[in-house]
């Protein structure tokens, strides 16, 4: 596997780790890495337990590129892979109706997504998860039906040697029992 993975960490050192990552290293990624990505967003919940949620994973060199010439939303150097993460809307609506499509599919996206940002962290590779803001050209490169819907873009690659700096957590409060009730700031454990 790529990467500098080390022993397995936990969760919990996931979320330590865990951050954006926008300057990459331009070397590839193995199969076998870019494989436990997929596995790692399949393994996110699935409303109803019935996933309308697909990937397509992008990891040749020239359409990558183009992905992210035609996402102007994207900020950063140039990935190895593209994990896309989409929604088939007809399925999605299908199996729970409007909500299902209009918010039950966005929720397991984001699931999704979050599974692959936390098995790059045990894999030692970066993540940056991004939006489309040209839905409409990336659908055109991708060949995408109009029944799928783009939810999230996973840029996946080696970290730069000298990667941005890592943003500092905001201060949350969670409150317990009721709004405005006993307050809890967050720590890590």
């Amino acid at each position: 596997m790529t990467g500098a993975a080390g022993p397995a960490i936990g969760v919990l050192e996931a979320l330590r780790r865990r951050r954006m990552h926008r300057y990459f290293d331009p070397s590839p990624l193995s199969e076998e890495t870019l494989r436990t990505l997929a596995w790692a967003a399949t393994r996110a919940p699935a409303g109803g337990n019935q996933p309308s949620r697909f990937l397509l994973v992008v990891n040749d060199p020239p359409l990558v590129k183009t992905v992210v010439e035609v996402t102007p939303s994207y900020i950063g150097t140039m990935p190895a892979a593209i994990i896309v993460i989409l929604t088939d809307l007809e399925r999605a609506e299908a199996q729970m109706g409007t909500q299902g499509r209009e918010q039950l599919a966005r929720i397991d996206a984001g699931a999704a997504a979050e599974n692959i940002a936390l098995a790059a962290v045990e894999l030692g590779i970066g993540c940056y998860l991004f939006r489309s803001s040209n839905e409409a050209a990336l659908r055109a490169v991708l060949d995408l039906p109009p029944a799928v819907r783009v939810e999230w873009l996973a840029a996946i690659g080696t970290p730069a040697a000298t990667p941005s700096p890592a943003p500092r957590a905001p201060r949350q409060v969670v409150s317990v029992d009721r709004w405005g009730g006993e307050q809890w700031e967050t720590q890590s454990p």
